[in-house]
């Protein structure tokens, strides 16, 4: 009985191993989207992954851009997004919208498990809106 108890702690011990491996090969493996260096009005660096016009409805700017902020941390999240607002702002009047996404992600990667799967996740982000009124003045929502 002993040896038949043994012997399954060896083979699940073997399991979680190739298991642990499996998903740190994930982590290893798993590119980052591709991001162009760009320099706004302001001087300021930013890693852009993508900008463009969601077509709808309603039609939407967005812009796509890598952040080193934490994404749990929403005030800090807000503070850079609001700091970035004035450099964009006018890509997102000259596309004719009303709504604009201002999208930080993060490359980060994380070890979870999904019940006893172990898995990576990657690449985090959050959407942040502005919205313009009738007088043409954007607001963070």
């Amino acid at each position: 009985m002993k040896l038949l108890f043994r012997s399954v702690l060896v083979i699940v011990g073997v399991v979680l191993l190739a298991e642990v491996a499996c998903v740190a090969r994930q982590i290893r493996d798993t590119p980052n989207p591709p991001t162009t260096h760009i320099k706004l009005r302001s001087g300021r660096d930013v890693e852009l992954i993508k900008t463009g016009v969601f077509e709808g409805p309603p039609r939407v700017w967005f812009f796509q851009y890598r952040t080193r902020t934490p994404i749990r941390d929403r005030q800090a999240l807000r503070r850079e997004v609001e700091a970035l607002w004035p450099d964009i702002q006018e890509q997102a009047d000259s596309s004719g919208v009303r709504l604009a996404h201002v999208w930080p992600v993060s490359f980060s990667r994380e070890f979870a498990f999904r019940g006893l799967a172990p898995c990576v996740a990657t690449h985090f982000g959050t959407i942040l809106d502005f919205e313009k009124n009738a007088e043409g003045t954007w607001s963070m929502q």
